[in-house]
């Protein structure tokens, strides 16, 4: 069955049926739309959305590249947010997801040779590790969470820097003064330095020193049987009485190692994470956190890459989502 059978049968153009099946319905009556439907479902016609796609030059897929971390790396929910909030705007628009994830970011070029897609979006690159972007001017790309000078691309990002000033700020205005920051291995510039700049600038403010082997510790991804790694932990947070981390998923296992390890919190140590996951509020005691929307992030980026698909418009090269704190239980007030 084809569209000029479906026309044949109810005694109208091909091109008719051809507007009816796609939306383009402002000069076709109410009448003849519904005639092309009732054959469409009567025949069970499906339209062959690859020779539709071929024919307008697009292969209406959008191509989504996380970094590849140890792991599953949809098994983080921050991950899964963005990808919601991805997902949404892009089936609305009819358009499809390949979801793939790398090990090094050359892997980025070969895809964009090998794969038909009409556009990426790709996540936390950290920017020194992007010294080819000439690559990307035959393609659409959004980038999400990734900092570079030189980056002359759209990025949706979040206030990192503002939001970790305001998480540490929160802890030293509760009368905190021995701090510390655990959190994933840092590179620069990425996500993870801007926060950490804004934890240093919140104890500057307050003419609190700073040291980096006092008041940072970098783990990977932890382990609570990893003693190298727990050990590392313990000694860290002795003589603290609160903590600053960069995710909430990172400051959740932290916390539950922390507390099987005789700490009560926050009696003992106060912890403040940053994402506000979901995860945040189902823990005991629920994390007091920054947030950030994660799923407006997946949104903005999937509809500003339409927008250059569908429009060539020129966009924002650098928008930036809001933080705010969220106060929940985990922070001791020691005033």
């Amino acid at each position: 069955m084809t569209i000029r059978d479906i026309a044949k049968a109810v005694g109208v153009t091909h091109t008719t049926v051809s507007n009816v099946i796609n939306g383009k319905t402002n000069k076709v009556s109410q009448e003849t739309i519904d005639k092309v439907n009732k054959a469409i479902k009567e025949f069970g016609y499906i339209p062959n959305k690859n020779a539709r796609a071929l024919a307008n030059n697009s292969s209406k897929i959008i191509g989504i590249i996380f970094p590849e971390a140890s792991g599953n790396f949809m098994q983080d929910p921050f991950h899964s947010q963005i990808l919601t909030g991805i997902e949404s705007v892009i089936s609305s628009n009819n358009y499809y997801l390949m979801v793939k994830s790398i090990k090094k970011y050359e892997d980025i070029y070969q895809l964009m040779t090998n794969w038909s897609v009409d556009g990426f979006i790709i996540l936390s690159l950290v920017g020194h590790q992007l010294p080819k972007l000439e690559k990307f001017k035959d393609v659409p790309v959004v980038f999400i969470d990734t900092y570079y000078d030189e980056l002359k691309h759209i990025n949706v990002g979040s206030n990192d820097y503002q939001g970790e000033f305001n998480a540490a700020s929160h802890l030293l205005d509760n009368g905190h003064k021995s701090l510390g920051f655990i959190s994933y291995p840092i590179d620069y510039p990425s996500v993870l330095s801007m926060r950490l700049k804004g934890f240093k600038d919140a104890l500057n403010q307050k003419n609190i020193s700073f040291n980096s082997s006092e008041n940072i510790l970098e783990i990977g991804k932890f382990n609570p049987n990893d003693t190298r790694i727990t050990n590392k932990i313990l000694n860290f947070v002795k003589n603290k009485t609160g903590i600053c981390f960069s995710a909430d998923i990172l400051a959740i296992e932290v916390m539950e190692f922390l507390k099987n390890n005789g700490y009560s919190i926050p009696n003992d140590i106060s912890i403040v994470g940053f994402d506000n996951l979901y995860l945040s509020t189902l823990v005991t005691p629920k994390l007091t956190t920054i947030n950030q929307d994660i799923v407006k992030k997946g949104n903005i980026a999937a509809e500003s890459l339409i927008n250059m698909i569908e429009q060539h418009k020129e966009e924002q090269l650098n928008i930036k989502i809001s933080t705010n704190l969220v106060i929940r239980e985990s922070v001791r007030t020691l005033l």
